[in-house]
């Protein structure tokens, strides 16, 4: 059988995230790992309103390439940028790289609950 590929259309965020119901700790269950994130494992996101008007920060942890490796953190700065939808961001892991960070699914409850998710992909 021969190689074929199919097009597939571009990822588009969900209808208008409230940024306030991301506020919060949040365990990464599954990842197609960034360069910054290979070898990652326990990894947890919490997600605060930042400095500046706009910004939400990250405090991404993680233990280093085993469930009981070493302790590490990647702090990060997100902010809007999706044509005014709150569901797009661009994450900053230092200056100057910002990436794109789509919630693409959610739960259908708030997501300020205990049995919230929601689901982040990004164009390749």
């Amino acid at each position: 059988m021969g190689a074929s590929s199919t097009k597939l259309e571009p990822l588009k965020p969900v209808d208008n995230v409230p940024v306030r119901q991301l506020f919060g700790t949040w365990f990464v269950i599954a990842v197609m790992p960034t360069i910054f994130e290979k070898g990652a494992h326990n990894a947890i996101e919490t997600y605060s309103a930042g400095k500046t008007e706009g910004a939400v920060d990250i405090d991404f942890r993680y233990n280093k390439n085993s469930l009981d490796g070493p302790l590490k953190k990647l702090p990060q700065t997100g902010s809007s940028w999706y044509d005014d939808n709150t569901s797009g961001w661009k994450v900053s892991p230092f200056w100057p790289v910002k990436m794109p960070y789509l919630v693409i699914e959610k739960s259908k409850t708030a997501l300020d609950n205990d049995a919230a998710w929601f689901v982040v992909g990004t164009s390749a």
